[in-house]
């Protein structure tokens, strides 16, 4: 069963943002929040998808979630995600970014391409997908 009230997204919402919740609880969540296309939930899906404390399955879930919602404001958020790691700060897992790629060829293509063409370069699965779905963006352009 449906449930449309704005009622049920703030509930959803704030259950989400509750620390006591497990994985699995907050995995069910996200999902129902991407599929009702709640874009009040778009702030707490961004912030599991930042915090390098969740599980990687849990911020996989948050992007499925945010392209859904097509959120622009999470731009930002996936283009960190891509982002060369530094000496404090380490790299987010290959899994991760193809994520992030793929869910900013859904939102913002524009955006995407050179992030594609610097990881088409790199080896296994990475360099696969980037390259991939970099020949995908080139054909739809070609359209």
């Amino acid at each position: 069963a449906k449930i449309r009230s704005a009622k049920a997204g703030f509930f959803l919402v704030s259950l989400l943002r509750d620390k006591t919740l497990d994985d699995e609880a907050k995995l069910l969540l996200i999902q129902a929040l991407g599929e009702r296309k709640e874009k009040s939930a778009v702030p707490a899906l961004i912030q599991l998808l930042k915090s390098r404390t969740s599980d990687l399955e849990v911020r996989k879930k948050a992007i499925d979630a945010l392209v859904k919602i097509r959120s622009r404001e999470s731009i930002p958020a996936l283009i960190d995600i891509l982002k060369k790691s530094g000496w404090l700060r380490k790299s987010a897992p290959d899994e991760l970014k193809i994520k992030a790629l793929e869910a900013l060829c859904k939102i913002n293509p524009e955006r995407v391409q050179p992030w594609l063409e610097k990881y088409s370069s790199h080896s296994g699965l990475l360099g696969e997908y980037s390259q991939r779905l970099l020949e995908q963006l080139k054909q739809g352009a070609e359209k």
